[in-house]
This record gives structure tokens, sequence and C-alpha cells, in this order.
């Protein structure tokens, strides 16, 4: 079964994998992988140490593991400031278990936080005020709808 994960790109995300039954994970072998990189090894520990020598170079302080939830089986593997480059298939692995799990990451760009404007300053589409570029356009139209109403009413009553 191979889960689907969504993301932004910049976004920090979660790549689920849980051993079951529930194990604590700490002192074990951990290998999350992509098998069309080279390096392969996206993050791997052993005995509970990370193993930065194997790791690719474009997952370089990008990964990590919650040491708290590792006790409870818990392998998730944390992706920080993700990049359109981390879309792919991942493998995580327990060799000494024989527990694998795949996940399939796809990455959407995000839009930009800021654009230049015409003027010497810049104009921020920030969460905040882009509904309101998403919504001025219907918006107007139907401003402009209702006066148009007004004005045919106005018209069809004044003959």
């Amino acid at each position: 079964l191979v889960k689907l994960i969504m993301a932004m790109m910049g976004d920090d995300i979660i790549l689920p994998c849980h051993l079951e039954p529930a194990v604590d994970a700490g002192e074990l072998t951990v290998e999350w992988s992509r098998q069309d990189l080279t390096p392969r090894f996206v993050y791997k520990s052993e005995d509970g140490v990370e193993l930065l020598t194997e790791q690719n170079s474009l997952y370089t302080r990008r990964t990590s593991l919650s040491v708290s939830k590792l006790q409870c089986g818990d392998i998730s593997l944390k992706l920080s400031t993700v990049k359109l480059s981390d879309a792919g298939t991942y493998k995580c692995l327990v060799p000494t278990y024989g527990a694998e799990s795949v996940v399939q990451l796809a990455v959407v760009p995000s839009f930009p936080k800021s654009f230049p404007s015409s003027g010497k300053g810049r104009v921020s589409h920030n969460k905040c005020n882009m509904g309101l570029a998403v919504l001025f356009p219907p918006l107007v139209s139907v401003i402009i709808f209702a006066v148009c109403c007004q004005i045919f009413l106005h018209l069809s009553f004044s003959f």
C-alpha cells in the first residue's frame, strides 16, 4: 500500500512510517531512501546514530526523526523546507524487522510571497490578502450586475 502525501514547496512535512507491533526503534537501523537517487539514502540511522556520510547531499540538514516517538515505533521522517526536487517515491525500511513502507510525495509550487510593483516598494501577496485577490473579480461582477439591475429597474418604471 503506497501512501500519497501532498506538500507545498517550502513546507515542513511528515512522511509517515510506523512499526507494528509498536516497539522501541531507538536502537534499530532505520533507512529512508529514494531508489532514483545516488546515494539513495535520504536518512539513515544505526543504533540511534544518524549516518550523515551515507545521506544524499540534497537532504543535508533537512531530515529528522522524532526521538520521543521512536520509543513507540513511530519512525516517520520529518522533511523540512520541501523542494520541487523532493517529489518522488520514498521507502521506509527497518531491516531487522523486515518492515517497510512506501510513501509517494507530490510537491506543488507555492505562490511567491511578494511581487515587484511599479513603484518603489513591493506588494505583498501573503495568505492574509491573497483571498481578496481571488474574491475581488467576482465581487466587482456582482456590484456591476446590481448597479445595472438598479438602472434597468429605474428606467423601466420611469416611462
